[in-house]
């Protein structure tokens, strides 16, 4: 998980209620130093903060823990 704060993404995120997007990694590494462009696996909608309709909630102390399924 990382936080956007001041303009830069930070690790970690403060104790609190958020708003959620999904980040996939969209490079492949076929070997080589070359990276090839995939298609998301993600539907559009999870990869923006206002359409997605994902929040998590950071308490103040411990681990979060996050599982995504695919259908």
């Amino acid at each position: 998980m990382k936080t956007l704060y001041e303009g830069k993404i930070q690790k970690g995120a403060p104790e609190g209620k958020y708003l959620v997007r999904l980040v996939p990694s969209d490079d492949d590494d076929e070997g080589g130093g070359r990276k090839k462009r995939k298609a998301s696996p993600v539907a559009q909608k999870y990869l923006d903060f206002k359409t997605s309709g994902l929040t998590i909630e950071v308490p103040p102390a411990g681990d979060v823990s996050l599982a995504v399924t695919a259908r």
